[in-house]
């Protein structure tokens, strides 16, 4: 991970300033659209009785991660970044649908991020320097540097394999089983 440093601060700022900036900007009823439109497609995470699934959470966050690392392939504009800004614009939004209507961020944060976040977000913005990495290793090819895309590419897969599949498994299983409980009808439907 020492050679994914700078990316990983950078993706990590990115995050927060999606956060931040949506939750100081956006209005709730802008925020409520958000979510719905966010969640509207992601039916296959729930179970039939409308409880998240962990297999779905981890299948929607796997497919998320690798689409911002490997959409690092895409030279100079730096994809990765926008989809780490995304999630943190989710998030700040969620915030403020929330804080809108009443309810304690801080203790949803605590309650109902945190316990898998801390596994989920690490693994997010992990994945998003991988893509800022690849994607500075194509520009640096095109402008004839003697780089290996390919090595890169396997040397960040085995990454991803081994530290952000993990750190998703283990947010999924946190998400399903445990948030839920934590949260006991705090969130009221909005």
């Amino acid at each position: 991970m020492k050679n994914l440093r700078k990316e990983i601060i950078v993706s990590l700022v990115v995050f927060i300033l999606g956060m931040i900036l949506l939750f100081l900007y956006i209005k709730p009823e802008a925020a409520n659209e958000m979510i719905k439109n966010f969640f509207e497609g992601k039916t296959d995470i729930l179970a039939p009785d409308g409880r998240v699934t962990a297999l779905g959470l981890l299948k929607n966050n796997v497919t998320a991660s690798l689409v911002m690392f490997i959409s690092g392939i895409v030279p100079f504009i730096f994809l990765p970044l926008i989809g780490i800004f995304l999630n943190g614009a989710i998030i700040g939004s969620l915030f403020k649908l929330f804080y809108s209507n009443g309810i304690n961020v801080v203790a949803l944060c605590i309650r109902g991020i945190l316990p898998h976040g801390i596994f989920e977000i690490p693994a997010l913005v992990i994945s998003a320097a991988m893509g800022v990495k690849l994607c500075l290793t194509v520009i640096k090819k095109i402008r004839r540097k003697d780089i290996s895309v390919v090595e890169t590419l396997k040397e960040l897969g085995i990454k991803f394999i081994t530290i952000v599949v993990p750190l998703l498994i283990v947010a999924a299983f946190v998400e399903a089983y445990v948030t839920p409980s934590l949260l006991g009808g705090m969130v009221p439907n909005l």
